[in-house]
């Protein structure tokens, strides 16, 4: 069984495409230079989405810099839920998205039928 790096990685570390460490309970992980998570190491890796473009066709994932700071960078999503990244489809089973994901995705539902949420009055 492979041992766990003791010694925590450095930010430069981080910012190379390949790079993978750990953030408390999450594998963290440089894939092609965009961030991607599991927790406890186990499952499929994971983008993650931080939002959704006022289009409500793109959304917002983390990019890894070459100095290993995350920016968020804008990808487009298709009308399959899938997003896009370096020329890839990922479906929602590679993708997490944050609470204010969900606030979004409420508005916008609000917006187009406030009812839809709360049932009928």
């Amino acid at each position: 069984m492979r041992q766990l790096k003791l010694i925590p990685m450095s930010d430069g570390e981080k910012g190379k495409p390949g790079a993978q460490w750990w953030d408390g309970a999450y594998q963290c992980r440089n894939f092609e230079g965009y961030f991607q998570k599991r927790k406890q190491g186990r499952g499929p890796w994971k983008f993650d989405i931080e939002g959704v473009g006022f289009d409500g066709i793109s959304a917002y994932v983390y990019r890894v810099r070459e100095d290993g700071e995350l920016e968020e960078e804008k990808v487009p999503i298709d009308d399959q839920d899938r997003i896009t990244v370096n020329g890839q489809k990922y479906g929602s089973k590679n993708w997490e998205p944050c609470i204010e994901f969900f606030v979004q995705s409420v508005s916008k539902n609000l917006l187009r039928d406030p009812k839809a949420l709360f049932g009928r009055f």
